[in-house]
């Protein structure tokens, strides 16, 4: 099962297992503008539990995020 991420124009296919190390390196933006909602969607699409039910399986966001993602997602080869 494959996250999908998208900014209303493209789509990326994040595959289940490399949704954690993408998380990981959204983590170390802290909590700056919307990443730790996006840092949570992820984690909680692979790892739910009682108080968080798994994530849904699109993950729509803005441009800027969908671009630095892309980046980040390009760069630790996470395809």
């Amino acid at each position: 099962m494959s996250l999908k991420i998208t900014n209303g124009n493209e789509i990326i296919e994040l595959k289940k297992e490399h949704c954690l190390q993408l998380e990981g390196e959204i983590n170390k933006f802290g909590y700056l503008d919307n990443w730790p909602s996006i840092g949570d969607h992820l984690y909680y699409f692979v790892c739910p539990n009682m108080s968080h039910p798994k994530s849904s399986d699109t993950l729509k966001v803005d441009e800027k995020y969908f671009l630095k993602l892309k980046d980040i997602i390009q760069k630790k080869k996470l395809f």
